[in-house]
């Protein structure tokens, strides 16, 4: 895979290890699922201290397997990825190998540091649940109540197979164990208002056009229907 190179598999987006790991090179060859207008000022940042380019490939899916393909022959340096399942993916691929850097180390704290190095964390997301304005809006609601029968026909969510809903169902068995998970699962399944569709912010849509009173949806998705 890539283990003549110094590559590291990063949840989020950011630019410590290519910094830590690359003072040498004159390029870094980035393979990102962050979109380019996201990263890319990043990126200049980074040149413009340390001279050293960046060049970029972005794809919303598939670079693991394109890791595979190419094998020993990647120019990939560092992935860039956006939540935990594509991460543990790259790992358990064995694309990405250990990194070693001090100044990793000192800047990210060790609760978002991989134990073996293999990844390192920049930035943290919470799924939120999102509520009706109505008069019927709960207070307090919690991921467990999802599952409670005084919900059921009101939760509108996305498929369980995105990326994100895994991140969060995975969560829940590190915290309750599996068979929590299962059962609160089948409660959260049966207080659904409609089949799992759309993303995020069509989950908030429903919500106002009277569909459910509750979604689930990452946190920084608030911030952009605001605006």
């Amino acid at each position: 895979m890539l283990k003549n190179k110094l590559s590291s598999v990063l949840l989020a987006s950011g630019l410590m290890a290519a910094s830590a790991l690359s003072q040498a090179a004159e390029v870094v060859n980035v393979y990102s699922y962050r979109q380019p207008f996201l990263v890319e000022p990043l990126f200049a940042e980074f040149s413009k201290d340390t001279g050293i380019e960046v060049n970029m490939v972005f794809a919303k899916k598939g670079l693991s397997e394109r890791l595979e393909r190419e094998g020993q022959l990647s120019p990939a340096d560092l992935v860039l990825t956006t939540d935990i399942s594509r991460l543990m993916n790259l790992v358990e691929k064995d694309l990405s190998q250990p990194v070693d850097s001090q100044s990793i180390n000192n800047d990210i704290p060790a609760q978002y540091r991989d134990p073996e190095g293999e990844w390192f964390a920049l930035t943290k997301r919470v799924r939120n649940i999102y509520s009706t304005k109505r008069s019927d809006k709960p207070e307090g609601i919690t991921y467990d109540d999802l599952a409670d029968p005084k919900y059921k026909g009101k939760i509108c969510t996305r498929s369980g197979k995105n990326a994100y809903n895994v991140g969060l169902v995975a969560a829940y068995v590190a915290h309750n164990g599996e068979e929590a998970t299962k059962e609160w699962l089948q409660g959260f399944k049966e207080n659904l208002a409609r089949r799992p569709q759309g993303n995020d912010r069509a989950q908030v849509k429903a919500i106002k056009e009277g569909v459910c009173d509750l979604s689930i949806g990452n946190s920084y998705y608030f911030g952009k229907m605001m605006t």
